[in-house]
């Protein structure tokens, strides 16, 4: 579907609103989703086995590899459906930010990768 408008110098193709507002969102959410796995294995490598973080990306990984490739391959009725998965892994991606913010303002814990978030 097309949509054409007037400008001063001629007509110019536009496109409505909400195929804009899609797209932003498809850009966001594959960012999202690069960085919450890019994260997890990060985590691996990062934290001893035992800690809460390595511990959750193990858990976790398979199920974002499903939501990654399921966003990838998916047509835009799959992707809008995997919305909420999207907002969960941003959520949690915010979380640990402001925890290693936390960390590193007040001294907490052991941090060894110090302005790095």
């Amino acid at each position: 579907m097309r949509f054409y408008e007037r400008n001063g110098w001629g007509i110019v193709m536009s496109r409505p609103a909400a195929v804009w507002d899609y797209r932003e969102w498809e850009k966001h959410a594959f960012g999202v989703l690069c960085d919450y796995r890019r994260m997890l294995l990060e985590w691996r490598e990062q934290y001893p086995e035992r800690d809460r973080h390595y511990v959750e990306s193990l858990c976790s990984f398979s199920y974002c590899e499903f939501v990654f490739d399921s966003f990838i391959r998916g047509g835009k009725a799959e992707r809008i459906n995997l919305r909420k998965a999207v907002e969960c892994f941003e959520e949690r991606i915010c979380e640990y930010r402001r925890e290693r913010i936390s960390c590193v303002a007040y001294g907490k814990g052991k941090d060894r990768r110090v302005g790095v978030l």
